[in-house]
């Protein structure tokens, strides 16, 4: 009689154990932390955000803060444009893309300008690649994203220009000179297979992009 006690004390045990299991991996799967990490090529163990530029500015901060770039170490991302070049995709459970531009100041209070490839979600906008990485110029740059999808092959490709701008007077630019400091292009493949966005291919360049290749 006690053996029998005993065994169903060790059961009683250790359906509890399995049912506490049971419950924490399907709150696991349940909650949003770490769907970023699972779709894109930037591991960040974030919760997906709106498509606001405030909400995909404080996702990018706690994303980057504390990574070094070529120049510096990343403090803070202070602005984000509007999502541009938006593409729809066909995967789930990514299910469009689009191009962020950010100013990003480095610990040492200098800022740069970068490009980032955002995902849509079914919880919201994950941050997932670089497009362009932080760059400063005298005056400034901006970026030009084109980002075209070919479902039948489960690729992506995203081009972006960047060009960076000098500082000019008027009379300097009465005269004709240019303000235009550097014009770069990059061009990146990716497959979207398997809910990822994997990077294939990655080629950069002096120069605009070809024609038909920006947006």
């Amino acid at each position: 009689m006690q053996q029998l006690k005993q065994r169903w004390v060790a059961m009683s045990v250790c359906c509890v154990l399995i049912s506490a299991l049971v419950v924490a991996k399907s709150r696991a799967q349940d909650a949003p932390m770490g769907v970023c990490r699972t779709v894109g090529r930037l591991a960040c163990d974030l919760a997906p955000s709106s498509s606001d530029p405030k909400a995909l500015c404080a996702q990018l901060t706690a994303c980057l803060e504390n990574r070094r770039f070529a120049e510096g170490v990343v403090k803070d991302v202070v602005s984000c444009e509007p999502l541009a070049g938006e593409a729809k995709l066909s995967d789930a459970p990514v299910h469009a893309l689009a191009a962020v531009s950010a100013m990003v100041e480095s610990a040492d209070q200098q800022q740069f300008y970068a490009t980032y490839l955002v995902g849509s979600t079914d919880q919201g906008w994950c941050v997932m690649d670089e497009l362009l990485d932080p760059s400063s110029s005298p005056n400034g740059c901006d970026a030009t994203v084109r980002i075209t999808s070919r479902r039948a092959s489960h690729e992506v490709t995203v081009s972006a220009q960047r060009t960076c701008y000098d500082t000019r007077d008027q009379e300097e630019l009465a005269h004709g000179e240019s303000n235009v400091r550097s014009v770069a292009c990059v061009q990146i493949r990716y497959a979207t297979a398997d809910g990822r966005v994997r990077r294939l291919e990655f080629n950069e360049r002096d120069g605009p992009c070809s024609a038909g290749k920006s947006k």
